[in-house]
């Protein structure tokens, strides 16, 4: 008899101990796919770009393109002035025929193209800098207007719940459920939030509508504006 509940009771610890394996192994594989869910998610966000960054990198690779074109255009032109110092033919009755070369403006040729190419350069920094300025006000905007976007698209899914609380209150007044005064003080609350919600997206529209002058992207400005 001892020996059979001394069985029992071993067969009661295997099956307890291989339950508490499996309970270990399953919070393991739970953990390790936590772990791994947990870090894609932090690599996406790292090399995740905002839309303010896609729109702002297009246009800073043509607003580059652009100064890079102006400074170059620029270069070339003033490269064409050497021909200017070509050694040049001379007659005289006394010497015949020569060749003039005057050192002096070709000295100075010299040093005015180092210092051409100088105020160049110097220039192209500058017109980089603005740029820079230029697109962290830009990103500054448009940071605000995505903000502004979501939260307007919050209010407008509440202000269609409050569509459904207008028509109770309507039937409310109608089934003389409730009074006059009541009807119109919600109703008149009810039309101010309506009034407020028009006015945020007509302003949302004539803010990106003034980015999208200044990136010219009208493109990103409709399907935005279409998005709210």
């Amino acid at each position: 008899m001892f020996f059979i509940n001394h069985s029992i009771n071993y067969e009661t610890k295997i099956k307890n101990l291989f339950c508490n394996l499996l309970l270990i192994n399953r919070l393991c594989f739970i953990f390790i796919i936590s772990i791994i869910l947990y870090l894609s998610f932090l690599v996406n966000i790292s090399f995740a770009q905002s839309p303010a960054d896609t729109i702002l990198t297009r246009y800073r690779n043509s607003k580059q393109a652009q100064i890079d074109s102006v400074v170059n255009s620029y270069s070339k032109a003033k490269k064409q002035t050497w021909l200017n110092f070509l050694p040049a033919p001379t007659w005289s009755v006394r010497t015949g025929f020569g060749i003039s070369v005057n050192t002096s403006s070709l000295s100075n040729y010299y040093q005015l193209k180092k210092a051409n190419q100088i105020e160049l350069e110097r220039l192209k920094v500058e017109m980089y800098a603005n740029l820079e300025t230029l697109i962290q006000g830009l990103e500054s905007k448009l940071d605000v207007i995505y903000s502004d976007i979501e939260l307007y698209k919050i209010e407008a899914e509440n202000f269609k719940n409050e569509q459904s609380i207008y028509k109770i209150e309507f039937g409310k007044y109608n089934n003389n459920q409730a009074t006059l005064k009541d009807w119109l003080t919600y109703k008149n609350g009810y039309l101010s939030k309506q009034l407020q919600l028009s006015a945020k997206k007509a302003n949302l529209k004539n803010r990106i509508n003034s980015i999208s002058k200044q990136i010219k992207n009208p493109v990103w400005a409709t399907g935005l504006i279409n998005s709210i």
